[in-house]
């Protein structure tokens, strides 16, 4: 049974090359895992939360398995 991953967050200033040296980064482990995004997209404003994250995305993965190999690989977590 696949299972979505839902990430958000905000950048801090000055962190946005930081931050794409990890999507370059975490771009193959993305493919090995066969990690698909099913949506990317600013935030929303919700009477339900008390924060706007304006980096916001959907991945899908095949199972949880491949959830926990993902996010604990190694490569991933360096």
């Amino acid at each position: 049974m696949s299972v979505y991953l839902v990430v958000q967050g905000k950048l801090k200033a000055g962190a946005k090359e930081i931050y794409e040296n990890y999507l370059r980064g975490v771009a193959p482990l993305m493919t090995e895992y066969a990690v698909e995004i099913v949506a990317v997209g600013a935030g929303f404003k919700s009477e339900f939360t008390t924060e706007d994250f304006p980096i916001n995305a959907v991945m899908k993965l095949a199972d949880e398995e491949t959830l926990e190999k993902f996010l604990g690989d190694e490569r991933y977590l360096t």
